[in-house]
C-alpha cells in the first residue's frame, strides 16, 4: 500500500510504503481457486518465510473467497503542525494538533 500526501500545489510532501499480509489459509485458498492466482506456478512465500512480514501487517479478513473479503485499515501518518495547513485533505485541522 501506497501513501502520499501533496501540498497546493502538487508537489509531494510524504510518501510511505508499505505491504499488508493475509493469513497463509486464507491466501493458499485464493491461489488455489481464483483465477488468475489459480494460473500461476506453486507459491514459494509464505509468511514465515518472508523477511518484511510482520504480525502487524497481518490483515483479519471477513468473508471467502466465492463472495470476496472485507477489512479495515488503519495507519497513521506522521505530520507536524506545519505541514497541517499545506496538505489538501487536512486543511480543516487546527495547526495546534
Amino acid at each position: 500500500m501506497r501513501v502520499r500526501t501533496y501540498d497546493l500545489d502538487g508537489n509531494t510532501t510524504y510518501e510511505d510504503t508499505t505491504q499488508l499480509y493475509f493469513n497463509d489459509t486464507t491466501t493458499d485458498e485464493v491461489f488455489t481457486n481464483v483465477y488468475p492466482y489459480s494460473e500461476r506456478s506453486v507459491r514459494d512465500t509464505n509468511n514465515t518465510n518472508d523477511d518484511l512480514f510482520t504480525t502487524s501487517n497481518l490483515m483479519t479478513l471477513v468473508g471467502d473467497y466465492v463472495e470476496g473479503y472485507t477489512t479495515n485499515v488503519e495507519f497513521s501518518i506522521p505530520f507536524s503542525s506545519s505541514e497541517h495547513s499545506s496538505n489538501r485533505f487536512l486543511t480543516n485541522v487546527p495547526d495546534d494538533e
